[in-house]
């Protein structure tokens, strides 16, 4: 899904990209503390938080993938 950033087929809203809430007494943006460090084979993701990047992930290959999803 990194392609499609790179040729910058797809953009973050402002409103989405800055969206400050408070969620288990933290108060952050969650969308970027859980997508911008997501690393692939990582050994420590199951104890991590990743339900936002998942959704963003496979919304980007339904959105702009072909039939599969790629």
């Amino acid at each position: 899904m990194s392609g499609y950033h790179f040729r910058g087929l797809c953009k973050i809203a402002d409103a989405a990209f800055n969206k400050v809430t408070t969620y288990n007494r933290r108060t952050l943006d969650h969308f970027t503390e859980e997508v911008n460090p997501f690393r692939i084979a990582d050994k420590d993701a199951s104890k991590r938080e990743d339900d936002l990047t998942d959704a963003y992930t496979y919304g980007l290959s339904i959105s702009l993938g072909n039939q599969d999803g790629w």
